[in-house]
């Protein structure tokens, strides 16, 4: 998948899985990259 999205969205729609990883990227001021990849541990239930 490409493109942005909010992680809380993509947990949502399901586009991610347990054991998946998840790269989160940004620009900050004075042009640095900050960036971090996190692993998806679990999923919500999706009952409310």
């Amino acid at each position: 998948m490409t493109g942005s999205a909010g992680l809380a969205w993509l947990i949502e729609r399901r586009e991610v899985r347990s054991g998946g990883l998840v790269l989160l990227r940004g620009v900050g001021a004075g042009f640095t990259w900050p960036g971090a990849v996190v692993e998806i541990l679990g999923l919500p239930d999706r009952r409310k």
